[in-house]
């Protein structure tokens, strides 16, 4: 289990970014399968980053083989006649919904409710005929 969510940086490279599972997800699993003996490094590790450590570093501490799974995968639609790529994240329960994603304010740029599938949309670039 990788615990990049609960080291996510507070300024991202990108603008606009979105990833899963959220944080909140992520930390209601390890909250509620942490035993009693792991607590200090759980506690130490949302309290201070796991510093000096990194959280990857703690990550198999708290790597739990069990429900919830965060498994997913992406289905890629390329679509020549709409000039266009569809990318549709899926998760362990079926198409990922906008809820299930921490994101950047704003992202996805489209309007929607929580409840959405997720849909990113990249339009094709068409190349120009070759010249003679």
């Amino acid at each position: 289990m990788l615990i990049a969510p609960c080291a996510w940086p507070a300024s991202p490279a990108l603008p606009e970014w979105a990833f899963y599972p959220s944080t909140a997800a992520l930390t209601a699993k390890i909250d509620f399968h942490t035993p009693r003996w792991k607590w200090p490094f759980w506690v130490w590790t949302k309290r201070f980053g796991a510093w000096p450590f990194s959280v990857e570093w703690l990550s198999a501490a708290f790597d739990y083989n069990v429900a919830p799974f965060f498994q997913s995968f992406v289905e890629v639609r390329v679509e020549p006649s709409a000039d266009r790529v569809r990318l549709l994240p899926w998760g362990p329960h079926g198409r990922l919904r906008r809820a299930d994603l921490q994101s950047s304010p704003g992202w996805p740029p489209a309007a929607g409710r929580p409840g959405d599938p997720v849909e990113i949309v990249v339009p094709m670039r068409r190349r120009a005929a070759p010249t003679r």
